[in-house]
């Protein structure tokens, strides 16, 4: 199958997880952009969410994608211990999730102390 027709088939059939996970956060991003006295149209406060978000996630996307192009390009041991983590992280969470082992739980713990700092600086932007 072509690579452009696989991904654009991914993403159309993403499309139920992104309306269940991001339309409560723009429902509630409208609702506190109004509470706020914010004068933008709720349409221009849907479309910069949008255009955030997709900016996010293509400049991810696009250092991912180069940094894993560049270690596919030296050595092939690299490619394989992030395979074998991504994997055990993977059956980690599924352990975490179903309740039979909780020591994600400090990997979560080290992720709130780096998400943090963020999160209060972001606190300060007006949407």
């Amino acid at each position: 199958m072509n690579d452009y027709l696989l991904a654009f088939s991914l993403g159309l059939l993403s499309t139920p997880h992104c309306v269940a996970m991001c339309g409560n956060l723009v429902g509630a991003l409208l609702m506190g952009s109004r509470n706020a006295g914010n004068m933008r149209s709720p349409l221009a406060t849907v479309f910069l969410f949008g255009s955030g978000k997709l900016l996010a996630y293509t400049a991810l996307g696009a250092i991912a994608g180069l940094g894993g192009m560049a270690l596919a390009g030296t050595l092939a041991w690299p490619g394989i211990i992030l395979r074998t983590l991504s994997a055990l992280l993977m059956i980690g969470i599924g352990l975490y999730i179903s309740g039979w082992w909780t020591g994600i739980s400090s990997l979560e713990a080290a992720g709130a102390r780096l998400w943090q700092p963020l999160l209060r600086r972001a606190r300060g932007l007006r949407l």
